[in-house]
């Protein structure tokens, strides 16, 4: 409404027809993703789908918690490169839930939000990236570079995940001090990933043995105990003092990226 009092942007019976048109004509994508989807979970319950799926990630992995997740979050980035937000997480959720949920017995809640963040990356992850091509058409760059710098952005969205199945804390889950390090570990493993993935601490060159150890304090910080991660937390924050104390400053911001 705030559009009508100036004439510039005043939406009359021709734009706001053109509106409506532009608006049909960008829901006809997401209905087909939508269609597209409940074709596949049908395709999975009729061919029993999901049990095969299963005992092929039990036998991939050998059983084992972490690789069951690797490979989780591998086949999801798969499929979000090829398909919409939506029916990622419809297929992961038919498909990988169940395994997650009773192989694992991990929390429903945890693990229907790790196939929704992995799902939500397809919006980052070429060559469908809607989300890459929409900041692009405004950028004026690229869209298929502007997909690996936007990764790189968001690697804490790959490594998250990770981090609240074993963190219930970080879905406030729990006490007010569970609460609490989780937020903290939570805050210290994403920066150590962003800083080991991009190299550099403001205009501070970060050594490769340096980024490796950083990736080490990664893990640690996802381990579910509590002297790990603040081991890992301390060692990370040591080693970003060590690089911002002892490291020299460039003044070349292209060799630093």
């Amino acid at each position: 409404m705030l559009s009508w009092f100036w004439r510039e942007s005043a939406i009359g019976p021709r734009r706001f027809v053109q509106c409506c048109t532009d608006t049909i004509t960008q829901l006809v994508p997401l209905v087909g993703a939508v269609a597209g989807a409940g074709v596949v979970i049908g395709a999975i319950e009729i061919s029993a789908l999901a049990g095969k799926f299963t005992l092929l990630i039990t036998y991939l992995s050998g059983g084992l918690l972490v690789p069951t997740l690797i490979l989780a979050a591998v086949f999801l980035i798969l499929l979000g490169m090829g398909m919409p937000t939506p029916a990622v997480y419809i297929t992961g959720a038919a498909l990988l839930a169940p395994v997650l949920r009773q192989h694992f017995n991990l929390p429903e809640m945890q693990v229907h939000l790790f196939v929704l963040y992995f799902a939500c990356l397809s919006a980052i992850t070429p060559p469908v990236a809607v989300a890459n091509f929409a900041a692009s058409a405004i950028a004026g760059v690229n869209p298929m570079e502007l997909g690996g710098q936007a990764m790189k952005l968001a690697v804490g969205g790959f490594v998250l995940p990770f981090f609240f199945l074993f963190n219930p804390g970080l879905n406030m889950e729990g006490g007010p001090v569970n609460i609490v390090t989780a937020v903290i570990f939570a805050a210290a493993m994403v920066t150590f990933a962003s800083l080991s993935l991009h190299g550099y601490l403001g205009l501070r060159i970060i050594a490769w043995p340096l980024r490796l150890a950083l990736v080490g304090c990664v893990v640690g910080t996802i381990v579910p105990r509590v002297e790990i991660q603040a081991g890992a937390a301390l060692l990370g924050g040591l080693l970003l003092v060590g690089v911002w104390r002892l490291s020299p400053r460039t003044t070349q911001v292209e060799r630093a990226r």
